[in-house]
């Protein structure tokens, strides 16, 4: 693929050519507005930055079935039922045992590709989906709300005249926008695709040189005037808005055009998301953060087999996943960042499931990850109203990737400093 310098973009045949070369006050902080930036890797393959991959978990994990105490009495004698006896569980060390459904997640931890990070959670957990999600969205656990999320404070912050930002900065797999990408001045970073053969721009017109007429026609009119006025807030939000349509469009179609794989995903959703940020990173894609959900994890009845066919997609995701990174030479980038919004109790109940609970493993992923578990398993004789305690703060967990990862003071983005954990081998 081709590099496009911003001088190149403007002279090229899309619908920017016709513009005046003069950046307008609202792409002054943008891709736009830097002479040299490239809106898409300048070679696929080349190592321009690191990439963080968030998969949500979303429902509430069941974390003591996920990393298994297989010696603890009090886990069989509180799960008679759901408890995953020493035979069946693989056997990381003489007290934890993982999943049977994670063999092949497993195989990528003896590599050392895998971090477990046991006993994640904030103080005062709350049961609710909505407020929990929120809290890990925003990193955020005060009475008061806020808007915004880390990840979005993140993007801002690292957005500078070197390292513009860029409409793809975050690339959300699915059909809504993640809070965790909400920015402080109440917009958003990145887009959302759910197909990235759909992601076209969309007009009125009843052919391709209508559409094509009407785009440039838009681009025009939305540079036009600005130079000679001062823009109002909602003017100047429209106007970005319908560029940056119209470039991540155009980007997206290039990234997905220059993707070949060769790798066999898992034919189910989850192995289908992966698959498009593969895509988009092997086609140059220049985004730091993609955002991928996986549901269903709200395993209130009949748990077991639910519980083992959603592990087992995570696994073969992850692993088709690296194998394509791998072959295209982008998997020393990445970092996968898993977590879930809280984990279950520590009892089944009568219904062959687990209800809503507090503390739940994350999880790290990736090549320069250091591998083995962060934490000590969780103590089954002291819990906090029947659920685990969490002896790690999330919040450590986002500063370090934040820190040693994506190479961002974590206090621009979380506020304050939380005990620093070593995730990463550098």
């Amino acid at each position: 693929m081709a590099s496009y310098t911003r001088r190149d973009f403007l002279r090229s045949s899309l619908p920017l050519a016709a513009a005046s070369v003069t950046v307008p006050h609202f792409l002054s902080q943008t891709v736009m507005a830097a002479p040299g930036t490239e809106w898409t890797s300048s070679i696929p393959g080349q190592n321009d930055h690191r990439i963080l991959v968030v998969l949500q978990l979303s429902g509430g994990n069941d974390g003591l079935n996920t990393l298994v105490p297989y010696e603890d009495a009090h886990y069989y004698k509180l799960r008679p039922v759901l408890g995953l006896q020493k035979r069946d569980v693989i056997q990381v060390n003489d007290q934890i045992g993982i999943h049977p459904s994670l063999n092949i997640l497993h195989d990528l931890y003896e590599n050392g590709e895998v971090s477990w990070i046991q006993n994640a959670g904030y103080p005062n957990p709350n049961r609710s989906h909505f407020r929990s999600m929120e809290i890990w969205h925003t990193a955020h656990t005060g009475q008061r709300t806020i808007q915004d999320g880390w990840l979005g404070r993140y993007l801002d912050a690292s957005c500078s005249g070197t390292d513009p930002c860029t409409p793809v900065d975050a690339v959300t797999i699915g059909t809504e926008l993640p809070q965790a990408l909400r920015t402080p001045d109440g917009g958003s970073k990145g887009v959302v695709i759910a197909d990235p053969e759909a992601y076209v721009w969309e007009s009125s017109g009843r052919s391709r040189p209508q559409n094509e007429r009407q785009k440039k026609l838009l681009i025009e009119q939305a540079r036009e005037g600005l130079l000679g006025e001062a823009p109002t807030p909602r003017i100047d939000y429209l106007r970005r808005t319908a560029i940056e349509a119209s470039l991540s469009a155009e980007w997206v179609a290039a990234a997905v055009k220059g993707y070949r794989s060769g790798v066999e995903y898992p034919r189910h959703q989850l192995g289908a998301d992966f698959r498009r940020v593969g895509q988009f990173i092997a086609g140059g894609l220049k985004s730091r953060v993609f955002y991928i959900r996986h549901g269903g994890f709200d395993t209130h009845a009949n748990q077991a087999g639910v519980h083992a066919r959603l592990l087992q997609q995570m696994s073969e995701s992850i692993s088709a996943f690296r194998k394509d990174m791998l072959r295209h030479g982008q998997w020393e980038r990445i970092t996968i960042l898993g977590f879930s919004e809280f984990g279950r109790r520590v009892a089944e109940n009568d219904s062959a499931g687990t209800d809503h609970g507090a503390a739940a493993p994350m999880f790290l992923v990736g090549p320069q990850v250091k591998g083995g578990f962060v934490g000590e398993p969780p103590d089954l004789t002291d819990l906090l109203h029947g659920d685990i305690r969490h002896t790690i703060d999330f919040r450590s967990v986002y500063g370090s990737v934040l820190n040693s990862w994506l190479d961002l003071d974590a206090t621009k983005v979380l506020g304050k400093t939380y005990p620093s954990l070593k995730l990463f081998r550098k």
